[in-house]
């Protein structure tokens, strides 16, 4: 290697290092490099930075080189942009850090790096919806278990006030919502409509995270705002399995909706003759 092969570089670690800053109010552009990260090609990325592009400059969407070879998992990469001091805590237009996109997109050997050199897991996007949301929502166990090993906050809430959990149960991921519940998440928090995280599995016919939360003590007939239950929701869509469990362990189905509808009604509304006839062999009536 030449003795003036990283003499680039070189320059951009002493301004770095002195705490130096663009002047100008936006950011610089090189969409070259931000291309080179993206494709995971860090040759082409050092040949680059040693042509005067800037670690931190951001490409056509306004993203660092950094978030896009974290979103497509490029490790090399990464460590080597974070090694000349790219910005780890930087954000994206829409508010999300380099951590973000690798969560999001399930790169947890990524994610472990970045935590480990110092990024932000609690920072929240335009949305408010932070790392670990996106983990929970997109079934990456491992990652959710990084974050929480480095002291994710377990209840925040983003847009419509969904948690982590409350993501997890809707899509029926019970190896995260364990993790979750584990680590002191808020079984009966509320998230759109007032519906709890038992609300939202039973409407998509989650069972076994509709068993889970059950056996943690939630209660079976809460309501939401428009008053509907898990019960209402379940015989609404046609998930049979959990209506029974619902009713074996206590469900109304008096409960009614603000529009007066019970789960019997909402059944025989759907056609879900078998759930009808289960709920009238239950006592229901119209």
């Amino acid at each position: 290697m030449s003795g003036n092969r990283w003499v680039g570089i070189g320059v951009l670690l002493l301004a770095l290092g002195a705490g130096c800053r663009p002047k100008h109010a936006e950011p610089v552009r090189y969409p070259a490099l931000f291309d080179a990260a993206q494709n995971g090609d860090w040759a082409d990325c050092r040949r680059h930075l040693e042509n005067g592009a800037v670690a931190n400059a951001r490409g056509p969407d306004g993203r660092s080189p950094l978030m896009a070879a974290a979103e497509h998992g490029h490790l090399e990469v990464v460590r080597n942009l974070v090694r000349i001091l790219a910005a780890v805590n930087a954000r994206s237009p829409d508010g999300r850090t380099a951590l973000m996109f690798a969560a999001g997109n399930g790169h947890a050997d990524i994610v472990q790096f970045l935590a480990d050199q110092g990024a932000a897991v609690d920072v929240a996007g335009d949305d408010g919806y932070t790392a670990l949301a996106f983990a929970a929502e997109r079934n990456y166990p491992e990652i959710v278990r990084i974050l929480l090993q480095k002291g994710a906050e377990v209840d925040a809430k983003g847009a419509a006030n969904y948690t982590p959990l409350i993501f997890a149960a809707e899509k029926g991921h019970l190896e995260i919502v364990r993790l979750l519940v584990e680590k002191g998440a808020d079984v009966n928090l509320r998230g759109a409509v007032n519906y709890t995280p038992l609300i939202f599995a039973a409407q998509e016919g989650h069972l076994d995270v509709v068993r889970y939360l059950a056996e943690r003590g939630v209660d079976i007939n809460v309501q939401g705002d428009d008053s509907y239950t898990a019960l209402i929701f379940a015989a609404e869509n046609g998930h049979l399995d959990v209506v029974r469990f619902l009713m074996d362990h206590g469900a109304d189905w008096q409960a009614t909706t603000a529009d007066g509808r019970t789960a019997l009604k909402a059944a025989t509304a759907r056609r879900h003759v078998d759930i009808a006839e289960y709920l009238r062999a239950k006592g229901a009536q119209d």
